[in-house]
């Protein structure tokens, strides 16, 4: 089975090792058996070079068959999208970049909410919308991320997808402190 590969991979697996091409043996084994954390890690693998070739369709590739296989890893959806911005796909300024952060913040990776409040306020990726961006913000704020509570502050001195509201902005900051 794919996990046991991948089991012993990580069990064998020294970073040290200089036949990274032969160190890497077990976990291609394991992505052939379709074990789905052996594509994220292998897919990690290209992007740094270790005993393969680094490769960009490669890499969204195998995070693609990760996600399709496993759907609860926040990892995979976060590398998946910086992996699109980072070779500027049409894809990443369609949507679905903000479509991928989205499933990982919602998995876990509460800090994202932020990004999306900076991809909805400024249209980067989607449609610029600062209702949409106050959602994700709330999300931030539900989720005790430092900085979302002088954010909404903001908003609400400036309108920003909210009524102007002097008092709401002072509550925020003063919640922040």
């Amino acid at each position: 089975h794919g996990e046991a590969y991948y089991m012993l991979w990580m069990l064998d697996h020294e970073p040290e090792n200089q036949d990274k091409e032969n160190d890497i043996g077990l976990l291609k084994k394991a992505v052939d058996l379709g074990c789905p954390d052996a594509y994220g890690t292998l897919a990690t693998c290209h992007r740094i070079g270790y005993g393969v070739e680094p490769d960009a369709s490669r890499i969204e590739f195998l995070l693609r068959l990760a996600i399709q296989h496993d759907d609860s890893n926040p990892d995979w959806y976060y590398d998946l999208a910086m992996q699109m911005m980072e070779n500027q796909t049409k894809e990443a300024y369609e949507g679905e970049y903000v479509s991928l952060i989205e499933k990982a913040a919602e998995l876990g990776k509460s800090y994202l909410w932020l990004e999306l409040v900076a991809a909805y306020h400024y249209g980067h990726g989607v449609e610029q919308d600062d209702v949409k961006a106050v959602e994700c913000l709330q999300k931030a704020i539900e989720a005790r991320i430092p900085t979302s509570l002088c954010i909404m502050g903001q908003f609400y001195t400036d309108g920003v997808g909210v009524e102007k509201d002097i008092e709401m902005a002072c509550e925020y900051f003063s919640r922040s402190i």
